[in-house]
Parts: structure tokens; sequence; C-alpha cells
């Protein structure tokens, strides 16, 4: 059945190290759950494998994706060159550059499940982020989960029912910092805002970049939801509109964040009233700020040309 792979060069690839060979038989330590007995079996011929713990079985593709955390179909590029050391990111870069316009078509935005997450919650976190001054209380309430094997900080992209609808990977070992899982619609999305409507009586939000904005400033009490860019598109203005009267913007502290308030300002200007966040000059974005910044942050009106 995988005449084609070398399974034992995959398990290398991956980094997972056979413990005990026993015939077509391959055991090791499981790396979806702590485990210090073998518990994790995979036929060498067949490519299927299976967890006695618990964790899932499936086929070798699976086991690219689960291990990677990455999409299925992103898996069998990953095993076209797993004969080479082939980077999540430029696997990502790849696709996006490909099969972008096809797969987004294709891909069901009810592919994506709670249970697809549980690898994550692992009970390891980045000292990365700790460093950053995110608190354990902040990052349960996101269900941040972090994967042991990528160091990727794993954030889950729920759309404004609260249904998850992808994940958002942020490096924090170089290269890429932020990837989203094939077919996520950022377009049309708005990160955290599942998080504000449940209080039905806010009606004033503020708009940033990234998630990890976001999550910044709701740890400091600040109502926030993120673009996951600098540009404002037609369905986020919409969706702006739709449920807030006050949006503030608080874009990074660069070109493209200067353009992408104007830009807003165009898209919501009669609609909604529109303030800007004043970000300390010495500060890039509202992760540079001190909690107490972000708390006391200054607003000033958006005025057009």
């Amino acid at each position: 059945m995988t005449d084609r792979y070398d399974v034992g060069k995959i398990l290398d690839r991956l980094g997972l190290d056979v413990v005990l060979e026993t015939g077509d038989e391959r055991y090791l330590n499981c790396p979806f759950h702590t485990d210090d007995d073998p518990s994790f079996s995979i036929n060498i011929k067949s490519g299927l494998w299976i967890c006695f713990a618990g964790c899932g079985k499936g086929n070798i593709k699976g086991l690219v994706s689960k291990v990677l955390g990455i999409h299925y179909r992103e898996a069998e590029v990953w095993l076209e060159g797993y004969e080479k050391v082939v980077s999540v990111s430029n696997l990502k870069q790849k696709l996006n550059r490909l099969r972008e316009h096809e797969e987004t078509s294709k891909i069901s935005v009810n592919y994506w499940s709670d249970s697809m997450l549980a690898p994550y919650y692992n009970g390891v976190m980045s000292k990365y982020i700790f460093d950053r001054g995110f608190s354990k209380e902040i990052l349960k309430e996101y269900g941040i989960g972090y994967d042991r094997r990528t160091k990727d900080i794993v954030i889950p992209a729920r759309d404004e029912n609260g249904k998850l609808v992808g994940v958002i990977r942020r490096s924090t070992t170089g290269g890429i910092r932020y990837i989203n899982s094939l077919g996520f619609q950022k377009k049309s999305f708005l990160f955290g805002l599942d998080k504000i409507i449940i209080d039905t009586g806010n009606k004033k939000v503020f708009v940033v970049e990234g998630p990890l904005d976001v999550i910044w400033m709701a740890q400091a009490g600040i109502p926030a939801v993120g673009l996951l860019g600098s540009d404002l598109t037609d369905a986020q203005a919409q969706l702006l509109v739709k449920y807030f009267f006050t949006v503030v913007m608080v874009l990074d502290n660069d070109k493209a964040g200067i353009e992408g308030i104007e830009m807003a300002r165009k898209k919501l200007s009669g609609k909604v009233i529109i303030l800007k966040g004043v970000i300390p000059e010495d500060k890039k974005d509202v992760q540079e700020m001190s909690l107490e910044e972000v708390v006391g942050m200054k607003t000033k009106w958006v005025r057009g040309k």
C-alpha cells in the first residue's frame, strides 16, 4: 500500500524515534500524548498506525497531517518531497501559490472540529508567549494551544457564532510569523468577534491587526477584533457596521497601518463613528505597549482629506 513511501525515512523526517521493532511493526512513544511506554504502533509496509492509548489511528498521510498540524492535502504535498527536508513554511508558500483558488473553493468550512485541536492542549506552552506578558488565564480563554513538534503557538479561529473555521499558527522559531490553515477565509473574518458580541451591550470595538494583538487588548480589558492584516475588506467592514456603533482603529505604527486606517475611513465613513487609537511613537504596535498604556490609550477622530 505504501510501496512509494519509505515509512522509516518518513518517521525520521517527522522526528519520531522507533523504540522497538517486531517484524513489520515499529513501536514508538506516541507523539500526541505524554508516553513513557511505546503505545504507538505503525506498520512499516502499509503505513497504518494506531495509538493504543486512544489518540487515534489512520494511514501515513493522516499521520503526517496530525504530527505537523497541516491539512490532509498539505500532507500529500509534503510526502511528494519527504526525501528532502521540507519545512512547513515552505510547504505553505508552495500551496498558497499553486492551489489557493482551487483549494479554497473545495475545502468545506465544516472541515474543522474542536476535536482536531486536542493534540495541542498537551500541558505545554512556549516560554516565548509568557515572556511577552500573556497570562495563562487569557490564553485559556482564547483556547490557545502549542505544537510541541513545530514549536508553533496554535490559535483557533472562530467565526462570529463561535464555530471553528480554521487554525492560525504563530511561529516562535523565526521565518514566516503567521501561517493560516488552508482554506481559511480570513478576508471575511474578524478574529475575536465571537468573544465581543457575547456582550450585546458592547457597541464599541478596537480594531487591531494580529490575533495576539487582540488577545493582548483583551488581557487589558479592551474589546478588540483583528483584521489578520492591515487592510479592511468589504466583508469585514460589513461585520463592523453590523455589530458596532464606534470603531477605534489601532493598526501598526508603519506605512501599511497608516494606509489601512485611510482605507477603513473610506469604507466605514457615514456608517459608524471612526476613531484612531494613539500608539506612542516609540512603539510599533499594541503588544509593545504595557497593559497600563493600553488601558489609558488616547483616541482621536479620523478625518478625511
